[in-house]
């Protein structure tokens, strides 16, 4: 009866453990790939590369992990997936710069975007009203659009207005992206260990296949680092925030 006991409580430690803790999958042996390929290249095809790279990961947790699962199982979407889960725990390795005054706008085609909706009904009325066949072309100025850009991990976290910027991606409207904050998360990454422990992600995000996804976003924002090839709008603010 004790074998059982402790059996029982070695597999539960084993389940823990694989919740809690990012395992290397293939992407990291397709970034070993790639890095290895283009060991000393600091081009623009590398940095197009990994920003595509990028999109694929955020495609995923946007069409998959909330769109689809929400569509077919309401307000079954991954609790604690939000902006806070790209915040260092130490306030001093981020900086959060406020753009609410002055937004900037980048590219929707070539920029990575995470829309987070969760709710089964908006999503398929915001498809239904908003678009150009709907008289309703979608407005990136809306004020009710809100989005964080971070940096350097080159993707953009939606904050509000989650289902109509969903529609506006889905019917290729997207072609403008507003920015109101940018958080710059270099110094922390630069910081950080293998699963990025040092950010709220680690603990916030409780399902381990989307926290596989964030890990994977911020190992390649690791690699991005300080790269020229970022959108003009982004860097331009970075260094006026460091003046």
């Amino acid at each position: 009866m004790f074998v059982n006991k402790q059996r029982k409580i070695n597999q539960l430690k084993e389940e823990i453990h694989s919740i809690s803790f990012y395992r290397p999958n293939e992407l990291d042996k397709t970034l070993d790939y790639f890095l290895g390929k283009d060991s000393n290249s600091k081009d623009a095809y590398q940095f197009e590369v990994l920003i595509y790279l990028q999109k694929i990961i955020c495609n995923s947790i946007q069409y998959g992990d909330f769109a689809y699962a929400s569509l077919s199982r309401p307000h079954s979407a991954p609790k604690g997936f939000d902006s806070n889960c790209f915040r260092p725990r130490n306030s001093k390795d981020y900086k959060n710069i406020d753009l609410y005054d002055n937004p900037v706008f980048i590219s929707g085609l070539k920029n990575p975007i995470i829309a987070c909706p969760w709710n089964n009904q908006r999503i398929v009325d915001n498809i239904r009203y908003i678009g150009k066949g709907n008289n309703n072309k979608f407005d990136s100025k809306n004020s009710n659009i809100d989005n964080v850009y971070i940096y350097p991990l080159g993707i953009v976290l939606v904050n509000n207005g989650n289902h109509s910027q969903l529609s506006a991606v889905l019917k290729n409207e997207f072609d403008q992206v507003k920015i109101n904050r940018i958080y710059d998360i270099s110094l922390a990454l630069k910081n950080s260990d293998s699963e990025f422990s040092n950010f709220y992600g680690y603990s916030r995000i409780n399902n381990r296949v989307v926290r596989d996804k964030w890990i994977s976003l911020m190992k390649i924002g690791s690699i991005l680092g300080n790269n020229k090839f970022f959108s003009p709008e982004i860097l331009n603010n970075l260094r006026e925030e460091q003046r």
